[in-house]
C-alpha cells in the first residue's frame, strides 16, 4: 500500500488528499527537559499518521485563529510531517521547512503551510519539522546545573539536527532522494537556516538553504546567555542556586513568564555559542569553508516589520533605551541612524525604519556577503510587492505557498493576484529542484560568487526587476551577533 511506510522505528499509516500522500506527527525524537534530544522508541503495529500530533508549549499569537485544533505537549510534540507524490524509488528533491515564530511560538502544522500549496506538482517531497521553543529551547544553564546541560542553550537546533538526520535515514522510503534536499524557512524559521548552516554538526545534512526574513543573527555567546539566564531567574523570583527548579517547574509557567520577558527582549531568543553544537562565530565558520558546496536563497522584504513594530509614540530618549537593551552593542550604530530618521518623520516613524532596517535587511545582506567573499553560490532578494499586504514581513509566504484568502483569511492572498503566486512558487521550486531559480517566468538572475557582482532580485508590483547590488557597500559596521555584550 502506498500509505503505509516502514520507518526506522517502525511502520506508518498515511491518508491521501489533495492530489499528494500525508503522513502526518510522525515522531522523531524522545526528549528530557533541556537536554539533548534522543532517538524514539520503535513501535509494533501502525502508527498512525493521519492528523497532526502535539504541538510544542506557547502562548502564542500566530496560532490564535486555529487554537482548538492543537494539544500542546513538550513531552510527544518532537514531531514532523511529510508529503509526498507517492512512496516509490524515484528519489524526488527534497524541501524541509522550518516555522518562523521568533523562536517562541509556531508550529509546523499549520494547514496553509502544507505539502499541497508548496511542492504540489512538482514531483517534490516536502517535510516540515517541530522544535523546542523558547527558554524550553535554548535557555543556557551549563555554569548554573553542570556539564550535563552544557548544550541546553541549543537543544532547538540539536532537535532539527535529530530531524535532519530522521529525514536523511528514512526520506527514501517517502520517494524523496537524501542527497537533494534543501531547507527552507521564514522569520524564526530562517534564523534557523542560517543556524544549522554555521553548526557543523549539520553538515552534510543538507545541500541547499532558503532563508526568507532572516539568517544567523540570534546567535549569542555564552556571556551573554549567561546573562539572559540570570535575567529570566530574577523574573521567576529565583536564585542562581535554585537553577534546578527550572527541571519541574510546569511549562506553562515558564512559557507565560518568557512571554514578559520577551516585551523587553523580543531577539534574544536564540542558540548558543557552546563549543559543541557552535564552535565559531558565523563569519569565522563561513571563511573557514564551512558552507562550501551549498547552493543558497536568501532575501527580505523592504518594508519588514511595517506598522506594528514602531507601537506608539514615545519620548525619544526612552526610545534609545529600548534600542540599547535590543540591540546590545550594536545599539549606537542604531541609535545614530534613528537619531538621523528623528529629522524628517515623526518618532514612531523613525523608530519604525530602525526595525524595518535592522531587525532583518542589514544581517541579511551581511550574511550574503560573507558567503559571497567565500565564493558560495547566492542568490539574494528583496520583497517588495504591495499585494494586499504590502512588502512588510510574512507577505510573501502566501505567494511562494500558493495559499488564497480562503485558506488564510489573515495572510492569504486574493485571486487577483494568483499569476503573482504561480511565479514565486515556480521561482522557489525551481530552486528546489535545480540549486538555481532561473525560470521562463523571471529575468536572468545572477548569483553572487564575490562580493562586487551579481544581481539582486527585486519583486515588485510591475514584475520582477533584477538589479545590480554590490554587497559590500551595505552597513558593513553592524556586528553579526546582534547581542555579544552584556546587557543591561
Amino acid at each position: 500500500m502506498n500509505n503505509v511506510v516502514m520507518t526506522k522505528y517502525g511502520k506508518v499509516r498515511g491518508k491521501f488528499e489533495n492530489g499528494m500522500y500525508a503522513f502526518l506527527g510522525i515522531p522523531y525524537a524522545k526528549t528530557k527537559r533541556f537536554l539533548p534530544p534522543e532517538e524514539p522508541d520503535p513501535w509494533t503495529g501502525e502508527f498512525d499518521a493521519t492528523k497532526y500530533e502535539p504541538v510544542q508549549p506557547q502562548k502564542t499569537r500566530l496560532l490564535w485563529e486555529h487554537m482548538d485544533q492543537y494539544e500542546f505537549a513538550e513531552d510527544k510534540g518532537l514531531n514532523l510531517n511529510v508529503w509526498t507524490p507517492a512512496c516509490d524509488d524515484q528519489r524526488r528533491p527534497v524541501i524541509i521547512w522550518i516555522h518562523g515564530g521568533g523562536n517562541v511560538e509556531g508550529t509546523c502544522s499549520v494547514p496553509c503551510w502544507d505539502g499541497p500549496h508548496l511542492v504540489g506538482g512538482h514531483n517534490a517531497v516536502q517535510v516540515s519539522i517541530s522544535y523546542r521553543l523558547g527558554f524550553l529551547g535554548n535557555l543556557y544553564l551549563a555554569d548554573l546545573l553542570g556539564s550535563e546541560y552544557r548544550t541546553s542553550g541549543s537543544t532547538m537546533e540539536l532537535d532539527k539536527i535529530m530531524a535532519l538526520k530522521w529525514i536523511h535515514e528514512n526520506i527514501e522510503k517517502f520517494g524523496g532522494d537524501p542527497k537533494r534536499v534543501t531547507i527552507m524557512g521564514q522569520s524564526g524559521g530562517a534564523k534557523s537556516v542560517g543556524n544549522l548552516m554555521v553548526s557543523p554538526l549539520a553538515k552534510g545534512l543538507f545541500q541547499q538553504a532558503i532563508m526568507v526574513s532572516g539568517c544567523a543573527h540570534c546567535l549569542r555567546d555564552v556571556t551573554t546567555a549567561e546573562i539572559v539566564t540570570r535575567q529570566f531567574l530574577d523574573l521567576l523570583g529565583l536564585k542562581e542556586r535554585d537553577a534546578e527548579k527550572l527541571l519541574t517547574m510546569p511549562a506553562d509557567e515558564i512559557v507565560a513568564r518568557q512571554m514578559e520577558y520577551r516585551k523587553a527582549y523580543p531577539h534574544m531568543f536564540g542558540p548558543t555559542i557552546d563549543g559543541v553544537v557552535f564552535t565559531e562565530r558565523p563569519e569565522e565558520y563561513i571563511a573557514g569553508g564551512g558552507c562550501d558546496g551549498l547552493n543558497v536563497l536568501i532575501g527580505y522584504t523592504r518594508d519588514e516589520n511595517g506598522g506594528h513594530w514602531a507601537g506608539p509614540s514615545i519620548d525619544p530618549e526612552k526610545r534609545r533605551d529600548i534600542i540599547r537593551k535590543r540591540f546590545g552593542r550594536n545599539s549606537a550604530h542604531v541609535i545614530e541612524l534613528y537619531n538621523g530618521w528623528l529629522k524628517d518623520n515623526a518618532e514612531g516613524e523613525a523608530y519604525q525604519e530602525v526595525g524595518a532596517h535592522f531587525s532583518y535587511a542589514t544581517q541579511s545582506v551581511n550574511f550574503a556577503c560573507m558567503l559571497a567573499r567565500r565564493g558560495v553560490k547566492t542568490y539574494a532578494y528583496r520583497w517588495d510587492y504591495n499585494g494586499d499586504h504590502g512588502p512588510v514581513h510574512l507577505s510573501e509566504l502566501s505567494y511562494i505557498f500558493r495559499t488564497s484568502i480562503e485558506e488564510d483569511p489573515i495572510w492569504g492572498h486574493g485571486h487577483k493576484f494568483d499569476a503573482n503566486s504561480k511565479l514565486m512558487n515556480t521561482t522557489w521550486m525551481s530552486f528546489v529542484k535545480n540549486g538555481d531559480p532561473n525560470n521562463e517566468m523571471i529575468p536572468a538572475w545572477k548569483p553572487y560568487t564575490a562580493p562586487a557582482n551579481g544581481t539582486r532580485m527585486y519583486f515588485r508590483d510591475k514584475g520582477p526587476e533584477a538589479q545590480p547590488f554590490d554587497l559590500n557597500t551595505y552597513d558593513h559596521d553592524f556586528d553579526f551577533i546582534e547581542f555579544s555584550l552584556p546587557i543591561n
